[in-house]
């Protein structure tokens, strides 16, 4: 179930237009590039209680920074699709 939940909430990203990378795991990034632009969204979602890390350089190359989404058995369908409607308003 849980590579089921990744694969739906990779398409469903990667139909709202966002870069998911070469994920195929229960880890997905969303590459927004920019480091403000990214934690800004970080932010964003924690406002909304949605945890997910702010990756940026040096870790990653700069104008790739992203943030980190990584699944677990616990998350619902529920869950991923308050997931997608926060994500849509970053």
């Amino acid at each position: 179930m849980l590579l089921q939940h990744a694969s739906l909430l990779r398409t469903q990203l990667q139909e709202l237009g966002f870069n998911t990378g070469s994920s195929c795991t229960h880890i997905i990034p969303i590459i927004l590039g920019n480091e403000k632009r990214t934690l800004s969204a970080k932010k964003s979602l924690a406002k909304k209680n949605i945890i997910v890390s702010a990756i940026r350089p040096p870790t990653v190359a700069p104008g790739t920074s992203r943030l980190r989404i990584a699944l677990s058995t616990k998350h619902t369908q529920e869950d991923i699709e308050t997931l997608i409607d926060a994500v849509k308003k970053v």
